[in-house]
């Protein structure tokens, strides 16, 4: 299996229901799954541990530009979040989620004006 490229994040967009924005930096998903525990009282020095079946995609938290002009669909419902990696030839990440919370903070004149948000992911993410 060949070792992939490292790309940079440039051309990263991301849009979830009709929300979009410039995006000054995304973190997430943040893919797990849980451990569990199955030392027994025969356990010799170290605990013992088996993966879960289950996994879970996690959040995804993204910084942007903020534009006042419509408000953001934090009780609208599960909906695609898209995310696409950057430069033409990117993979394209879609995931199911919904809006969890969005905070805006404007500074002085002439300042740009930002915004958080962030979005719980259901379901596997889709990977095309």
């Amino acid at each position: 299996m060949a070792i992939p490229t490292a790309a940079d994040g440039h051309g990263l967009t991301m849009t979830f229901s009709g929300f979009a924005a410039n995006i000054i930096s995304l973190s997430g998903p943040n893919l797990s799954r849980e451990s569990i525990d199955k030392t027994h009282m025969g356990t010799a020095a170290w605990k013992e541990f088996m993966p879960a079946d289950l996994a879970e995609a996690g959040e995804v938290s993204v910084e942007c530009e903020f534009a006042p002009d419509a408000l953001p669909p934090i009780r609208g419902a599960t909906g695609a979040l898209v995310i696409t990696w950057g430069s033409t030839e990117a993979d394209i990440w879609t995931c199911q989620a919904f809006m969890t919370g969005f905070s805006v903070s404007a500074g002085e004149t002439g300042a740009r004006m930002m915004a958080s948000a962030s979005f719980k992911l259901t379901g596997a993410p889709v990977v095309s």
